[in-house]
């Protein structure tokens, strides 16, 4: 417009200059805010936070308007879509718990339901008050049914195969070793076995004797190889 009114001699030679040098800015300051638009789409991209799981927001720390800092916590977030259930042991059964174990978990929510996991930790450490072990195990949580903090039973399951034997016919037990008599005929024959995971009265037995075999539970502790056996008509059974 400026050009065409110098055309016709309607502004002077030094507004025309003017025009040339607001023009040149204009286009200057337009290249410089295409430049920060760039720049300002690459920050919120940069800046727009996604979480690698699916889980729970337990706790918020920055909000809309806040400015936080490189290294500040934002949120808390929980993943639902895998969960870890501790439980204690005792730590006589320590060793018969491995990591990759199988286990089913009952929750007091879900009365009747099992939940499958495997153990993923063994705690190295003996709490010396209760003399436990902590477990972890690792489960599913399809349906994103279960919450954190939710409780239950841990039925770690027992992949140990032999014999089961009574705790009362062990002789000498020592570091998963122990000694019993086995009716032979009505011979008293010695056997070392090798131990596996006890419970309160049983033991699993993983070699030494076979399904089938009589081991002397009464008096065994005065018996010598080779002894000969009278089995009392009130332990026939």
């Amino acid at each position: 417009q400026t050009k065409k009114l110098f055309s016709e001699s309607l502004v002077s030679g030094k507004e025309i200059d003017d025009a040339k040098i607001n023009w040149v800015k204009a286009r200057f300051e337009f290249a410089n805010a295409k430049d920060a638009l760039v720049n300002a789409k690459f920050n919120l991209k940069a800046a727009k936070l996604v979480a690698p799981i699916n889980g729970l927001v337990t706790n918020q720390v920055a909000h809309p308007g806040m400015i936080p800092t490189k290294d500040s916590v934002h949120m808390t977030l929980i993943p639902l879509d895998i969960f870890m259930v501790q439980c204690d042991i005792s730590e006589v059964k320590y060793r018969f718990i491995h990591i990759g174990q199988k286990a089913k978990i009952s929750f007091y929510a879900f009365p009747g339901k099992k939940i499958e996991g495997s153990v993923i930790r063994v705690d190295p450490e003996v709490e010396e008050q209760t003399g436990n072990i902590s477990v972890q195990v690792g489960i599913k949580n399809e349906g994103l049914e279960l919450r954190p903090g939710m409780r239950g039973v841990v039925h770690l399951i027992n992949e140990d195969s032999g014999v089961r034997l009574p705790l009362v016919s062990l002789i000498n037990e020592h570091d998963g070793q122990a000694m019993v008599f086995v009716n032979e005929r009505g011979v008293a024959r010695m056997r070392p076995v090798e131990l596996g995971i006890r419970g309160d009265r049983y033991v699993i037995a993983r070699s030494g004797v076979s399904v089938g075999e009589r081991v002397v539970v009464v008096g065994q502790a005065a018996l010598i190889d080779g002894d000969s056996l009278r089995v009392g008509k009130e332990y026939e059974k």
